[in-house]
């Protein structure tokens, strides 16, 4: 059913019960006026009867109480009846007189007996004598010792005719003003129903294509086509809602996650958000959301920054953070002009400059190391080049002096190729049980021509059947690596010691020599490339500078650790570590 029709029905039926129960009420109320009245006056009328039966003009006989009864119905239109105390009818207005016998005993009769009892009674209920609805009002009189009763009756036709008689325009108005609700509620729903569709068809230009070829057009039934847009809007919401709540979500872990550390403010310096990266560079072992800004970050430069924020840019400034640890950041500061708030970026670019100087040390110490053997080849050649050649001496000095520039050139090319292999992950390790022993047997006798010429004791403690995982190739250069250095720097006539074991689940090995030792503030720096104690002597035995680099990221990449500690006395313990275990046999 349509809205409109469902709506004018739904009007015109609450009218029709409001005005049906207030004229029903009205006219209720009417015939309750009208037999009020009614009563009043028939009690003035038996209280003027009292009078006169109590006078003395009134003789009080049975006869004459009858004729009295049937001189005032003739007066009045009412019926009089005269009641003895004891109940016998003495005179009847209805009844002839000789029939006054054959009436019923009245002492039970409720207005009898309350007007013996209180001055004044009133009943209303159908006659048994004349059969009609009567209302009775009766009052007591005395004559001599002797109580009466008079009481007057009249039925209730007059009041019906009454209420009918002015009850009938109240109709008529009833009936004008339910047709005039009907009209009106007409021309109301319409306009309603006019509006209604309005909003549908507005509602369906949002919903539409999507809906077009379902639905076939706007649906007539105005509210459940609402309805059904509204439903369909609040799920679209919902969707919307929980979309927002996962992008949030998703946001909120991709910040979490971020290492650069990200606090948002609102226009209030107020913190909304910070990820875990800006706790611990601020040390803020607490959440920082919902305290303020200024409090939190307890950096002058930033404190600054804040203060100085433009709404129309951003500042990118640099500072450097003492605690925990040294270190150098850059912050990136905006408000934008959307919401007023603050959005603080800081990256830790302490590890970047590292490398940033590592690089540059790098390219300086590659140019230098190249540039001396390059040097010294292109003089040589060119002394050649000029006549040295035909000094046969001469010649074979210069000859000698290039080839051993050559020598060394050839040395750092291939350190560095090695070195860039290694850590670009191009040289792939593999995992196998290394006779230990075996392989530094195999060193030492390597070395031990150059050991021996120069007078070193150089010998291998390691027990038989030592058995170590890790790449045969890389364990052999890396103790290769460290025994050659140990030749290198001992002093004439010292001692190299190789040793080996097992400790807290590594194996450890170990080459102690008895020359000049290491510095500590240099024991870290050894492994880096090119770095040197004493660069001329370095040089001059022939060193390239990457052969503990080379170390230190061969073992690295067996997952162990690499070191050099302090000797018994004077002298170096170059050390390093692999896990017992790593993994299944195969490629590291």
């Amino acid at each position: 059913m349509r809205f409109q029709v469902r709506l004018v029905i739904t009007f015109f039926s609450v009218l029709l019960v409001v005005v049906l129960a207030s004229t029903f009420w009205l006219v209720e109320r009417l015939r309750d006026d009208l037999r009020a009245n009614m009563q009043e006056e028939l009690t003035r009328y038996v209280t003027t009867a009292r009078h006169v039966l109590e006078s003395d003009a009134f003789d009080g006989t049975r006869e004459e109480m009858d004729r009295f009864c049937g001189e005032l119905r003739d007066s009045i239109d009412a019926r009089f009846t005269i009641v003895a105390e004891s109940g016998e009818v003495l005179g009847d207005s209805d009844v002839v007189f000789r029939d006054l016998s054959s009436l019923d005993n009245h002492a039970e009769r409720a207005e009898v007996r309350q007007a013996f009892r209180e001055g004044l009674g009133v009943s209303s209920r159908l006659s048994a004598t004349v059969k009609r609805e009567l209302i009775y009002v009766a009052v007591p009189f005395v004559r001599g010792d002797t109580k009466y009763v008079v009481r007057v009756a009249k039925d209730t036709d007059a009041v019906e005719a009454s209420v009918g008689r002015l009850s009938q325009p109240g109709y008529y108005a009833v009936l004008i003003a339910l047709a005039l609700a009907l009209f009106l509620s007409v021309v109301v729903s319409s306009l309603l129903s006019r509006d209604l569709k309005s909003l549908g068809k507005k509602l369906w230009k949002v919903r539409a294509p999507k809906d077009l070829a379902s639905t076939g057009g706007v649906p007539e039934n105005e509210f459940l086509f609402i309805e059904k847009s509204i439903d369909s809007m609040a799920k679209e919401l919902d969707d919307a809602i929980a979309e927002l709540v996962r992008e949030r979500d998703r946001l909120g872990e991709v910040i979490e996650a971020m290492h650069a550390a990200v606090v948002v403010s609102n226009v209030d310096n107020v913190v909304m958000i910070a990820n875990r990266s800006a706790r611990e560079m601020f040390q803020r072992g607490n959440p920082m959301d919902g305290r303020n800004l200024g409090e939190e970050v307890r950096v002058p430069v930033i404190l600054d920054a804040i203060r100085s924020a433009s709404e129309l840019r951003s500042e990118r400034f640099e500072f450097e953070m003492s605690e925990p640890h040294a270190r150098d950041c850059v912050a990136r500061m905006s408000r934008p002009p959307s919401s007023g708030g603050l959005i603080l970026v800081v990256h830790d670019v302490t590890e970047l400059r590292r490398l940033e100087k590592v690089r540059r040390d790098l390219v300086a110490n590659v140019s230098h190391e190249l540039r001396t053997p390059v040097s010294v080849i292109r003089a040589n050649t060119e002394t050649l080049l000029e006549g040295a050649l035909n000094d046969p001496d001469a010649a074979h000095t210069f000859l000698g002096a290039i080839d051993r520039s050559s020598k060394r050139l050839a040395a750092i090319l291939r350190d560095l190729l090695d070195l860039a292999r290694i850590e670009s992950g191009t040289m792939t390790l593999s995992r196998a049980e290394v006779d230990f022993h075996l392989l530094c047997e195999s060193v030492v006798t390597s070395f031990a021509t150059a050991a021996g010429e120069r007078g070193l004791t150089l010998s291998s403690e390691v027990p038989p059947l030592t058995v170590v995982h890790g790449d045969p190739g890389a364990l052999e250069q890396v103790m290769t690596n460290y025994v050659e250095n140990a030749v290198k720097y001992t002093p004439d006539g010292g001692a190299i010691v190789i040793t080996a074991g097992e400790s807290d689940g590594y194996f450890r090995a170990e080459v102690c020599d008895t020359g000049t030792g290491i510095a500590p503030d240099f024991r870290e720096r050894v492994f880096e490339r090119f770095f040197r104690v004493d660069m001329g002597r370095s040089r001059a035995l022939g060193g390239t500078g990457l052969g503990l680099s080379i170390v230190k990221n061969l073992v690295g990449r067996m997952g162990g650790d690499v070191g050099v500690q302090q000797g018994e006395g004077r002298g170096a313990i170059f050390y390093f570590e692999i896990p017992l275990r790593h993994g299944p046999k195969g490629d590291v």
